[in-house]
């Protein structure tokens, strides 16, 4: 079976089971009957100071694996604006002055 590994909040690592995924074959052409887009946030570094209000530590390595996954699978990747602040998803928010 396979296991992912999850920081736990103490800071320890754990793992933890996952189900097998089901059978999927990657496209072998692009999808024509209609443009699809999945909207893939970018990764937190695990142990980064991911603190509210802070300036994001992003892991753009992982982030960029994941969005090259989407691609090989026939997805568009979505680079979406948060719906609450109208700004792009990974910029700081300022402070109201």
């Amino acid at each position: 079976m396979t296991r992912v590994t999850l920081l736990a909040e103490d800071g320890s690592l754990r793992g933890v089971p996952l189900p097998e995924a089901a059978a999927f074959a990657p496209p072998t052409a692009p999808l024509r009957s209609r443009t699809v887009y999945a909207a893939v946030h970018v990764i937190p570094q695990a142990a980064g100071d991911n603190t509210p209000g802070a300036p994001a530590d992003i892991d753009w390595d992982a982030t960029l694996a994941f969005r090259r996954t989407m691609w090989r699978r026939g997805l568009g990747v979505a680079d979406a604006l948060t719906p609450r602040s109208g700004t792009w998803a990974w910029t700081p928010r300022r402070p109201a002055s």
